[in-house]
């Protein structure tokens, strides 16, 4: 018997579902084994913002029927576990189609990013000139990351008013998008982590199991990680009163959104209407307007205001786990390798498991239908230029990220560090952007202005290669956004570190006092490496702090 659908799931990735059931993400990715077959990926996510691999099918045909098995394989296995609330994916009809008719109790949610990306390769070439489409897309994208139905409404309305005179694009975002609700996309990430695991994409499925198997127990270790800094950890800003109850009982992710609610209690107070309520309804949180009240009350925010999605921070352990088959004393036979469709020509095997371009990445090449012939498309194969870094700098190199120069270049070294693909430069700048805007009161103090935060915001809400110079990544200010967003400080011992930044003096905790001087000799050291002189617009001497 020759296998055509192939699906499994690690009994640990049961045990992360039964704990955290409420949201699934579905997608599709390719390129990741001998058979060319696509392999359909179902991810969840933990109450500390992890995703997690639940379960993974090979599918021989992307149809209906095929989708449905697969759905109904997992129901299957959903024993005395909820059935999901909501499940994302991009547009894929077929799978839309089996998700209403296995699971039709749960919401469907289109993903953002797929959206984005489709947006731009069927209306780019709709735009008589690119400054038109500049505006378009910018609205666009401010549209889409809308905090409330208010300002939703108004972006919507003025995208409709302003660009009238181009009515297939306006009735293509309209009726193919703006119906349905959607999410940003934590599918391809998890393709990009997966893809670093198999590594090639001419593995067998043993191969293909083993590698994978690997991935999930060190995302379980992580996930585990995350659960204890929340359980441990109590970071200075949940000191005040209000967080007694939630502290060490929720996680940190959850407190970080209650946080962010709270800076607004001062200016909203108890007016529901004018609070809007949007993290209660999305994220099951106590929004401005409640916490307001409990601290007008003198009471420090229950526990029990709390969605129970975030309050775990364990697993449920399942008792009864299936066996795992011997490949070798298998009676099912793998499926024929697949020809390569470029013929015969090609002696060399393509082991890359980097998927092909798609639309709109076409579109952003400039290789669509309007372009001219023999337009290139760079691939990762690009020979790229390395320049040769001063002999006093070599010693305390690790490792080189020669990103694309293409304007993104900032935002794709930053991908690529924080274990993306240096592709996924558009999730960083919306990671941004959010940061930017979710603490908007918190940057506005320490940028100086609202100016500067619009300033900002034209910078991030540009999602397409090649931005002038006004929409590269700027420092010191997005270093800010960088290290707040991401939460991670690469620091190697004996290393130099660069001058502080004005700005860490002015608005630092209490509690850094007196780090400055720790480091000042590293600081030395490294205008010692690079120059004397060093310095940007927003560093001082940490040596003449005092004079």
């Amino acid at each position: 018997m020759i296998v055509t659908d192939l699906f499994w799931a690690q009994p640990v990735s049961l045990d992360l579902l039964r704990s955290f059931p409420k949201v699934l993400i579905i997608d599709c990715t390719y390129k990741t084994n001998r058979y060319r077959l696509p392999l359909l990926e179902i991810v969840g996510v933990t109450s500390t913002d992890m995703s997690f691999f639940v379960a993974f099918a090979y599918l021989q045909f992307e149809r209906i029927d095929n989708y449905v098995w697969v759905l109904t394989t997992l129901r299957s296995l959903l024993d005395g576990i909820s059935i999901p609330e909501v499940i994302v994916t991009d547009r894929e009809l077929a799978l839309m189609n089996a998700i209403d008719r296995v699971f039709s109790t749960s919401r469907h949610l289109l993903c953002r990013w797929h959206i984005s990306r489709n947006v731009l390769a069927k209306c780019k070439k709709m735009f008589k000139s690119k400054e038109e489409w500049d505006k378009f897309i910018s609205l666009w994208n401010f549209l889409v990351l809308s905090s409330t139905e208010l300002e939703y409404n108004e972006h919507l309305a003025r995208l409709l008013t302003d660009f009238d005179t181009y009515p297939e694009a306006v009735q293509y975002v309209s009726q193919s998008w703006l119906i349905p609700y959607f999410t940003t996309n934590r599918a391809e990430s998890a393709h990009a982590k997966l893809k670093r695991q198999l590594g090639s994409n001419q593995i067998n499925f043993e191969c293909s199991w083993t590698k994978i198997h690997s991935l999930f127990e060190l995302q379980h270790v992580d996930i585990k990680a995350s659960f204890e800094k929340s359980l441990t950890i109590v970071q200075h800003q949940f000191k005040p009163s209000h967080f007694r109850e939630l502290r060490g009982n929720i996680s940190i992710t959850a407190l970080d959104h209650v946080l962010a609610e709270s800076k607004r209690a001062n200016d909203v107070g108890i007016d529901a209407l004018v609070c809007g309520c949007v993290v209660r309804r999305t994220h099951g949180l106590p929004c401005t307007h409640e916490i307001a009240d409990y601290i007008r009350q003198g009471r420090p925010i229950p526990l029990d205001s709390i969605n129970p999605h975030w309050r775990t921070l364990e697993l449920e352990i399942l008792h009864k786990l299936g066996e795992i088959a011997d490949p070798q004393s298998s009676f099912l036979i793998e499926p024929d390798v697949k020809p390569n469709p470029r013929g015969k020509g090609h002696k060399k095997i393509d082991v890359s498991t980097y998927r092909d371009p798609c639309a709109f990445e076409l579109v952003q090449s400039g290789h669509d239908s309007h372009s001219p012939m023999g337009t290139q498309i760079p691939t990762q194969d690009s020979v790229k230029v390395h320049k040769k870094r001063p002999a006093k700098e070599q010693p305390y190199i690790r490792l080189i990220e020669d990103v694309d120069a293409d304007g993104n270049c900032g935002f794709r070294a930053i991908a690529g560090l924080m274990g993306l693909t240096k592709a996924e430069w558009v999730q960083v700048r919306r990671d941004l952007l959010q940061e930017l805007h979710t603490h908007i009161d918190h940057y506005t103090h320490l940028y100086g202005s609202h100016d500067r935060i619009k300033e900002l915001t034209h910078i991030l809400s540009y999602f397409e290669p090649n931005p002038g110079y006004h929409r590269w990544m700027i420092m010191p200010d997005m270093g800010h956004l960088i290290a707040s967003c991401y939460n991670v400080v690469f620091m190697l011992r004996g290393h130099p570190v660069p001058p502080i930044a004005t700005n860490w003096c002015k608005f630092r905790h209490f509690c850094a006092a007196g780090y400055d001087t720790a480091y000042s000799r590293r600081i030395e050291h490294f205008k010692e490496v690079i120059h004397s002189g060093v310095a940007t617009r927003e560093t001082f001497d940490c040596i003449n702090l005092d004079e």
